[in-house]
């Protein structure tokens, strides 16, 4: 512990000196960093996960803590089979360089190169000269198909892998049992691919962590590949290591369920007023900006492109930004849905899955259930800059209904000067 404490100690004056408005994220992120030295804390919230998604989610397998052999510094849980996620995927990644002439390296920086040039520009040629030309050939094949979505062109490279596999494997059964009894050197057969489907896979993981998040209101917040295991199908799906949680209370899931909402209709003026609300701050509170920091945050994979990035540095030069991490543990949440896009991009399907699609029912219906409890404090105020103001922080006196206090404030927004404007909106960011 402190050694962490130390390191991050020394992260925080860098972050200061680079970025003084990132500086409460790494804060945050030490103070979740030693939570999970704690193994009694685990434990307890091992049993916490596991009585949340037992009934919702009965197939997905959940280690339990033996209570008595738990200490501070000793965790001891069930047994959960099958293989890490990353594995399968390495084996898999191995296959399809093996098939290309590749290594998995190479594989791996020609799949990341093109995840991230496309859509922003044409993608290059891929180098074929030191491929056989079966593997070209393939290449070829592959795309003559463009139109296909990627859950089946993901779809159709698992049968078709499976059929080579299997068909070597037949011919290694076939030497083994002539020219292997003879005194030749026997073959190792090829491993068994997993058998499940990388797109239901996808989803099901957005599925749980959702719910977890919106639901329960305690998730992991580092779901990474490694800490999923899988075994022949989606449906056998187990969640490791929970050393790493955070808890939203029931205000924060709502008003974050309400963003999301936003994020579907497609509502710029909407989801800046949501995310304002969540504790996103900018010097102007452009509109643009907050929309479209929410999107890249929050919203589906598909606008995290360069472009995007271009024009957020933009936005951000000409309006800086004062808080990235707003309210409670949403921090937390930003990495756990930037964890939960890598892993549906190693499977193959970068743009299937996301928030405002797997999560968009459970948002609706938690503000369907709780909505009225807890109101939005934020009221949209369109001004001249394409701007608003954020009533959260005014706290104006007079009547508690809301139809009231915005004809109270609307008129205090006449009698005020566009001078006494600026500084009050100034003094509001």
């Amino acid at each position: 512990t402190k050694t962490i404490e130390l390191d991050f100690t020394t992260c925080e004056w860098v972050v200061w000196l680079l970025d003084k408005t990132r500086v409460e994220e790494v804060r945050q992120t030490k103070h979740y960093y030693i939570k999970e030295l704690d193994f009694e804390m685990e434990a307890q919230t091992l049993d916490r996960i596991y009585n949340n998604l037992r009934y919702t989610f009965p197939a997905v397998r959940v280690p339990q803590p033996i209570s008595r052999l738990c200490s501070q510094n000793v965790l001891v849980m069930t047994f959960i089979s099958g293989r890490s996620l990353l594995d399968s995927i390495m084996q898999m990644a191995d296959t399809i360089a093996k098939a290309r002439g590749q290594t998995v390296d190479q594989l791996i920086s020609e799949f990341t190169q093109c995840a991230s040039a496309e859509g922003d520009q044409e993608q290059p040629m891929l180098d074929e000269s030191h491929r056989s030309r079966l593997a070209s050939w393939r290449s070829r094949l592959t795309s003559l198909v463009p139109s296909f979505p990627d859950h089946a062109k993901v779809r159709l490279l698992m049968r078709l892998l499976s059929v080579s596999n299997s068909a070597c494997n037949l011919g290694v059964a076939l030497y083994n049992g002539s020219a292997g009894k003879l005194g030749a050197t026997p073959l190792k057969p090829c491993r068994t691919l997993p058998a499940f489907s990388p797109t239901e896979l996808s989803r099901a993981i957005w599925r749980v962590h959702g719910h977890q998040l919106l639901v329960d209101g305690i998730f992991s917040t580092d779901p990474h590949p490694g800490n999923i295991v899988v075994g022949r199908t989606a449906d056998e799906l187990g969640l490791i290591d929970f050393g790493q949680v955070c808890e939203l209370r029931l205000e924060a899931r709502i008003a974050f369920a309400r963003l999301l909402v936003a994020l579907a209709e497609g509502d710029d003026q909407q989801i800046a007023a949501g995310h304002a609300e969540l504790g996103y701050r900018s010097q102007n509170m452009s509109v643009e900006l907050l929309a479209l920091t929410a999107k890249m945050k929050y919203g589906d994979a598909a606008v995290l492109r360069a472009k995007y990035f271009r024009q957020y540095r933009q936005l951000s030069a000409k309006d800086p930004v004062l808080n990235h991490v707003g309210g409670e543990g949403l921090g937390r949440a930003e990495r756990m849905i930037n964890v939960l896009r890598g892993t549906s991009l190693v499977l193959g399907v970068p743009y299937e899955h996301g928030p405002t699609t797997v999560w968009l029912d459970m948002a609706r219906s938690l503000i369907e259930e709780h909505g009225d409890a807890f109101r939005s404090g934020m009221q949209k105020l369109p001004d001249k800059d394409d701007g608003f103001v954020d009533c959260i922080l005014l706290n104006m006196p007079g009547s508690k209904d809301p139809s009231q206090k915005q004809h109270e404030f609307e008129e205090f927004l006449d009698a005020m000067s566009d001078a006494d404007m600026e500084v009050h909106c100034g003094r509001l960011a």
